[in-house]
This record gives structure tokens, sequence and C-alpha cells, in this order.
């Protein structure tokens, strides 16, 4: 397969970006007492991104949930990527409930 001209394989997977606000020690001069400003949060941001096995080209998209309908967002992105590059993409995917989701079947089958 990794031959043929009309294929390329691709990675996916997601990840999320997390940032965790917390207090810490630190080094002060004797006498002065260091201030620290910091904002306790658990904001994060989460990202799709394949790859291309056969170039290194990355292609990737924001999402505020993994789910199946944000995952067909991603889906439709690399099949536009799809026919810009002229090859069909094999994807491979980890066993996330979202890339087997029912919602999903008819769509996957097309």
């Amino acid at each position: 397969m990794a031959d043929d001209p009309e294929i390329c394989l691709w990675a996916e997977d997601e990840c999320h970006f997390k940032v965790h606000g917390s207090s810490t020690r630190l080094w002060a001069p004797i006498g002065e007492q260091p201030v620290q400003l910091f904002e306790p949060t658990r904001k994060k941001v989460g990202y799709f991104g394949a790859t291309s096995l056969d170039t290194g080209q990355l292609e990737y998209q924001r999402a505020d949930s993994f789910n199946a309908l944000s995952f067909k967002q991603f889906l439709l992105q690399l099949l536009r990527i799809s026919f810009i590059i002229k090859k069909r993409i094999y994807l491979i995917v980890d066993n996330a409930r979202w890339h087997h989701a029912k919602l999903l079947q008819e769509f996957l089958e097309e």
C-alpha cells in the first residue's frame, strides 16, 4: 500500500493542552515577601491532529470537545485534503468511542 501512488497513509489522534493554576515554593531575598500572581483555573483546549506517514504533512483542527460531530468535521477537513492531493487517504485511529460512533456509520460507509 505504501508504494501505491494513489494512496496516502495517515495517523490521527487527539490531545488536550491544560492550564492548572497553582501556587509553588520560590526563592526570595531574606526579609522580602514574594508575591506570586496566578489564576486558579482548569482551562483547556483540544485538538484533532493527523500526520501523513508518507510526507510528514500535519493537519489539525481545534475542538471544544471530542465527540462524533467534532470528529466528523475533522474527517471532512481530511477529505478536502484528499481531493487536493488527489490521493485516497487511509487513516489509522485508536479505539476512541467517537471514532466508531453510530452517528458516523453512514458517513464512514460512504
